[in-house]
């Protein structure tokens, strides 16, 4: 099987959780005989460290990234909060990733894609109409509850709103997308309502709903 991975950020060296998770994935799948390739979005708080970067991973799974800038633009936020767009979402959208996937697809053959976390949903499009492959989303967190709980956190009124409405945005990208996707990888199982408001990770669609 030929997998292609689309990572939100560099998933080596994993470092953290979510870089973790993702190598975890490439890892097991070329440990069972199958081939993946790995794309990766790459920004100023998450750069691709090259001198971290093993000469062996790089050869294994053909390992590319493209720069996003995913820095904060007050303008391009207001617009998104009039348009009722999930900002979140909308920093990810780049079109030199778009294009840069759009000439792997074509110059290969993939059965899977894999997309690492909902911040890279606008690039379904781009793989349905470029390949054949079955799309599955793995999603890492429910991430408008990430946001809900930031926002609560928030003592600024006017920023606790915002924020609040940047998660109600989120979720209703959450709900629409993943019910166009035909398979989704949750991190782990929804064990309790108690258990899953806790670690974030409850699976979908229940979490939503």
């Amino acid at each position: 099987m030929n997998v292609l991975q689309l990572c939100y950020k560099p998933p080596y060296p994993p470092v953290d959780g979510g870089t973790l998770a993702m190598n975890s994935v490439t890892q097991g799948l070329m440990a069972c005989g199958h081939k993946v390739k790995v794309l990766s979005v790459c920004s100023d708080k998450h750069p691709v460290k090259g001198e971290a970067l093993e000469a062996g991973y790089k050869e294994a799974t053909g390992f590319e990234a493209v720069y996003i800038d995913l820095s904060i633009h007050p303008l391009d936020a207001a617009v998104s909060l009039l348009c009722g767009e999930s900002y979140n979402v909308k920093r990810f959208v780049s079109k030199e990733f778009d294009e840069r996937l759009t000439a792997i697809l074509q110059g290969e053959s993939f059965d899977v894609v894999q997309v690492e976390s909902i911040f890279l949903a606008p690039y379904v499009a781009t793989v349905r109409k470029h390949s054949d492959a079955k799309v599955v989303l793995r999603a890492h967190n429910v991430e408008h509850r990430i946001w809900q709980q930031i926002a609560t956190a928030t003592h600024n009124p006017l920023k606790r709103w915002y924020l609040k409405k940047l998660a109600l945005a989120l979720r209703a990208y959450e709900l629409e997308h993943i019910k166009a996707l035909p398979a989704l990888r949750p991190t782990t199982q929804r064990r309790s309502a108690a258990k899953a408001a806790a670690n974030l990770w409850p699976t979908y669609p229940l979490a939503l709903t």
